[in-house]
């Protein structure tokens, strides 16, 4: 679990949603991607605040389907959360973790597609986005955020490496192409 009184007081905030207000998992996720990407350090590449990507990458999500499933649910909640784990010491000051997301009641499908698009040091590209390619609600996640990523409206905040290595993705991912 994370280790810092902001982490305790997310997860207890959290848990009154889900007691006094029954939130389901989208509302909560979408509560805790703003706790975390909301600070003051928390800006893309562009100088915008952070948690308009997550926003816009779950309402790419959402657009994907054309009802209601538990897939769009549970994949509309991973958009929420996609990046928590990765920024969130940089974002929010402390360290979010996969048993701080159980902790909150998230589904374990859920905490695992989160994991999965979280990068790792040391974790090798091809691995990576092969254990993205396996799960289907992290494959779908990162294509939103692909998409989001690569839109013409953000591009141009991009450097070099950073687009070639959206492309890799793109062409790993959704292509199927090494």
């Amino acid at each position: 679990m994370g280790d810092g009184d902001k982490v305790f007081d997310l997860i207890v905030e959290v848990k009154k949603l889900r007691v006094d207000d029954n939130a389901p998992d989208e509302v909560v996720a979408e509560y805790v991607a703003r706790a975390v990407h909301s600070g003051p350090k928390a800006l893309d590449k562009s100088g915008m605040p952070y948690i308009e990507h997550p926003r816009r990458v779950s309402n790419i999500v959402a657009a994907l389907f054309h009802e209601h499933s538990e897939l769009e649910a549970n994949a509309y909640t991973a958009a929420w959360l996609h990046d928590v784990l990765e920024d969130s010491l940089e974002h929010f000051g402390e360290q979010l973790t996969a048993s701080d997301l159980f902790v909150m009641f998230f589904k374990n499908e859920v905490i695992e597609a989160v994991e999965l698009l979280t990068k790792k040091p040391g974790v090798p590209e091809a691995q990576y986005l092969e254990a993205i390619s396996n799960n289907e609600i992290a494959r779908i996640v990162k294509f939103a955020d692909l998409t989001d990523n690569t839109s013409p409206l953000r591009r141009e905040g991009l450097n070099i490496d950073r687009s070639e290595k959206y492309l890799r993705y793109w062409n790993r991912l959704v292509l199927n192409r090494d």
